[in-house]
């Protein structure tokens, strides 16, 4: 409501007011009734209470507009602090990349990660964007987790997790890697200084270093690591030294310091616990007697079909 419209408003309600006052005056002066001069009384009465609330919406209305200008002041206060700080702190020196602490590995060298921040040194740290330095490092194939953070004022931290080397896999093309569990390619490799369990398999693709089995190669892997897996979890008293698929697709392994070649045959997980148990006791026998040579345990009914021979 404008100043304008408000006096106005204001003149027209004193106008009805009154005209309300002298018709009541003019009924008193008929019946000269003492009920008709109390009405007067309370017409002045509610004179009175209008004019009353026109001057409280005034002062409301005025402490309103009094309280913008501060409100104003104020934040344009706080935007110049704002940019000031900002300001200061994209152009201090104090905000320098420094210094990056990198933790530590067994596979993975820290200096190696320093290096790929060479060119970030003295780099403004609130600026610093380290998506692109942690896309590098998680690309290393042995690592497995990365985490950038920040430490203000001048400082980066890096800390990772790595993958753990898993088995030898040598291929039907004359490749060799290690590999994770997950079937991920750690490295090419010449050979198994490692002692870790060989596995052969006629890969569908070829793998570069930070790459991972997929389809098909990866579902024949993941069965021949449930079954490594499967063999140390039994508490049987062998250990499998190598494994793989014969050209029947059927599993074959042999054992560390045995020279006794298994056939496996399909995996079948619902019976692979009761089927380590009954190598198991085969085995302890062919030790008994020095037998060493084939055991083909590859049909349904192993139990009954299991063939022992010293031909392998």
């Amino acid at each position: 409501m404008t100043v304008v419209r408000k006096a106005m408003w204001k003149k027209k309600q004193e106008e009805q007011n009154e005209k309300k006052s002298k018709e009541v005056y003019d009924v008193e002066q008929d019946e000269g009734s003492g009920i008709t001069k109390a009405k007067s009384q309370n017409n002045d009465f509610d004179i009175q209470t209008a004019n009353l609330n026109i001057n409280t919406e005034d002062d409301e209305e005025e402490k309103a507009f009094s309280i913008k200008p501060f409100l104003v002041f104020l934040c344009i206060l706080l935007f110049i602090a704002f940019i000031s700080v900002a300001t200061w702190s994209i152009s201090s020196d104090m905000f320098l990349l420094k210094s990056i602490t990198v933790s530590s590995g067994d596979k993975v060298d820290s200096a190696s990660i320093r290096e790929i921040f060479s060119g970030d040194m003295g780099r403004n740290l609130i600026l610093f964007d380290t998506s692109i330095a942690l896309k590098k490092i998680e690309n290393m194939p042995y690592i497995s987790n990365v985490r950038i953070s920040k430490k203000f004022p001048d400082s980066l931290n890096v800390a990772f997790e790595e993958r753990s080397e898993f088995a030898f896999v040598t291929t039907n093309s004359g490749d060799s890697y290690i590999v994770d569990r997950e079937g991920y390619v750690l490295a090419n490799a010449f050979s198994n200084d490692n002692s870790l369990p060989y596995i052969t398999l006629a890969l569908n693709n070829d793998y570069r270093e930070g790459a991972a089995f997929s389809g098909t190669d990866l579902i024949r892997y993941n069965n021949l690591v449930y079954l490594l897996e499967a063999v140390k979890n039994a508490k049987i008293d062998y250990e499998i030294n190598y494994l793989g698929y014969d050209d029947s697709e059927k599993i074959r392994f042999s054992l560390v310091n045995e020279n006794l070649d298994i056939l496996y045959g399909q995996l079948k997980k619902e019976q692979v616990n009761d089927k380590l148990l009954y190598l198991n006791a085969i085995l302890k026998k062919a030790k008994e007697k020095n037998l060493k040579g084939y055991l083909d345990m590859s049909a349904d009914n192993y139990y009954e079909k299991s063939v022992l021979s010293n031909e392998i």
